[in-house]
């Protein structure tokens, strides 16, 4: 048997489901369905592409277009903490990128210019303010990618 879980959004609706493969379907008598609560409306990030390359979720170019899919994306809010940064795996030091290399900030899509990183592997960060709904979060939501990119 096989349960499958998805995730699908859009401006309004956020739901999450995971695939689970169950071996012994004869000791699954009964499969129930509950609904524990509305998914979080945190920042996501889905995937990122270099726009040069066409590279998905990988290599990305310095000094090039990357665009950012996710949910609840936009860079919004007056802390200064907010806005996107690549953090160097090796040494855990950080390159904003910086205000004017933003050239699309919307919830679901960001389009940005790479700083000049040089050779290595990044985490990318995006801490925002941006509301779920219709009040905007006090507090700072930072979504980090799950995947390393690299510069090569």
């Amino acid at each position: 048997m096989l349960l499958i879980h998805f995730k699908l959004f859009n401006s309004y609706h956020f739901i999450i489901m995971r695939q689970t493969t169950i071996t012994n379907v004869s000791e699954q008598k009964q499969v129930n369905s509950n609904i524990t609560g509305v998914a979080g409306g945190g920042a996501e990030i889905f995937q990122v592409i270099d726009v040069k390359t066409g590279s998905l979720n990988g290599v990305i170019t310095p000094e090039s277009q990357l665009k950012i899919t996710g949910h609840n994306i936009k860079i919004a809010g007056d802390n200064p903490k907010n806005g996107i940064c690549f953090v160097r795996t090796s040494n855990g030091s950080y390159t904003d990128v910086k205000a004017g290399e933003i050239i699309a900030n919307n919830p679901s899509e960001l389009i940005i210019t790479v700083p000049p990183l040089p050779s290595g592997r990044y985490h990318l960060e995006i801490t925002t303010q941006y509301p779920a709904g219709k009040q905007w979060h006090d507090s700072l939501q930072t979504a980090i990618f799950d995947k390393i990119l690299e510069v090569k």
